[in-house]
């Protein structure tokens, strides 16, 4: 079954006619395969946070750098790279204790790449949150069976933030129609993108026709800053070519357990084990707790309608809510302003570095040389203030993401009362 369905997917990239479109994002599939089955369907709306994984489960991540020539290719619903057989980049599943050697024998749980594609807006969201760009590495199980898994990785909008991978996959431009190709020289490198964090862990199905389930998912927890250029490459290509929304399919009802699986990446850290942050404090075992309950108590739909309006005040806002995005919003201006001034003294450190260096009297290169001094230790002082400011913005992330689950909770219960008080009344009158 699974050879069938990798062949399935080779060739529905072929297939010039796709018999499915992103027009409703996938809310017109049920007719399609096992699109319209209840169950174990992908992807889903991840929590603030989820357990650990029973056993110590870790991935062992191995993703060499890919030196070779490829071709980056639109197959009328993705941008998509296609790797070569001879390229051995995966990770394996195991516990902590074990080795990369626990990898080669024929009952090891171990998992090849060989396909990756984009989907913008992402397909996954957390806690209701669409990110504007999710990377899904597609993986064929090699030894202990034939399953499939995908390891994705969500990119967050952030000034400035050019990452190198993305860079090589756009080259001087995405190709911009279905079936347009575009040649790619530059090395590939995945192990900083896809190491240094820990994963949500679920079984679900392809997020395409035909959505054949029982795959793998392993999405890692922390979010990737790309800059906004770079997310806008993506964008405007795949919401030219799967309008009106972009190539995603909407957030499925989740059926199975979602827990969080720790990391080894053999490539840049292999003496480093990532593992899940368990909450102590009783103020955030409160505060996930209160996610989790909230989480499991909002259809997905109507969380990401408020996610939505996360960043601007509403009038439907509760006070709740009101209070908890301008804590947010404040916590968002000094951590921007923070970036800004250790931006600014970083470039003013090398402007008083070059006016040094070609500097020619003993005088000058004393004076120049204080400025350099003083100009560091402004810097340092900035780094540390971006730290701080990096630290309270993510608690009021969290606090306000909180609150609006629970708001979301509590409007979604007033509607359900007030159709039940409906229901009965139009009973008693009959």
């Amino acid at each position: 079954m699974i050879a069938f369905v990798v062949a399935a997917l080779a060739l529905s990239q072929l297939d010039a006619a796709p018999a499915w479109d992103y027009k409703s994002n996938g809310r017109d599939w049920s007719g399609i395969g096992q699109c319209g089955n209840p169950g174990q369907q992908s992807p889903i709306d991840l929590p603030v946070s989820a357990p650990t994984a029973e056993e110590d489960l870790m991935m062992f991540l191995k993703y060499p750098e890919f030196r070779s020539s490829a071709t980056i290719y639109h197959n009328g619903n993705s941008i998509a790279l296609t790797m070569p057989e001879n390229f051995r980049a995966g990770f394996g599943l195991g516990k902590g204790s074990d080795t990369p050697k626990d990898f080669q024998s024929e009952d090891a749980d171990a998992y090849r790449l060989w396909q990756v594609n984009f989907h913008s807006p992402s397909e996954h969201t957390i806690n209701g949150e669409r990110m504007p760009l999710e990377m899904q590495m597609m993986h064929q199980q090699v030894t202990g069976g034939e399953g499939l898994a995908v390891v994705v990785v969500l990119f967050s909008a952030q000034p400035n933030a050019y990452g190198a991978l993305l860079d090589a996959i756009i080259g001087k431009g995405l190709p911009r129609k279905p079936w347009e190709e575009a040649f790619r020289k530059p090395s590939f490198a995945f192990a900083p993108v896809v190491g240094g964090s820990d994963f949500y862990s679920y079984e679900g199905s392809l997020t395409v026709p035909p959505c054949e389930r029982r795959v793998k998912y392993f999405v890692r927890k922390e979010t990737i800053p790309a800059a906004h250029a770079q997310l806008e490459q993506f964008s405007k290509v795949l919401q030219e070519t799967c309008a009106p929304n972009g190539n995603y399919r909407t957030t499925q009802a989740l059926s199975n357990p979602v827990s969080l699986v720790g990391t080894v990446d053999l490539i840049t850290a292999p003496d480093k084990k990532v593992r899940p942050r368990k909450a102590n404090l009783p103020e955030e075992k409160a505060a996930l707790a209160a996610s989790m309950a909230a989480h499991s108590g909002c259809a997905p739909e109507e969380l990401e309608k408020q996610h939505k309006n996360k960043h601007r005040f509403t009038v439907a806002d509760s006070e709740e809510v009101t209070e908890a995005k301008a804590k947010f919003r404040r916590a968002e201006m000094n951590w921007e302003a923070a970036q800004r001034n250790s931006h600014n003294t970083n470039r003013s450190l090398h402007e008083t570095q070059k006016l040094y260096d070609a500097s020619t009297g003993v005088v000058d290169k004393i004076n120049i040389k204080w400025k350099i001094f003083a100009t560091e230790q402004q810097l340092k002082a900035a780094e540390t203030n971006v730290e701080l400011a990096n630290v309270v913005y993510d608690k009021e992330e969290k606090a306000r993401d909180v609150v609006i689950l629970k708001d979301c909770v509590a409007r979604q219960n007033a509607h359900a009362a007030a159709q039940t008080k409906k229901t009965a009344g139009a009973t008693g009158e009959s």
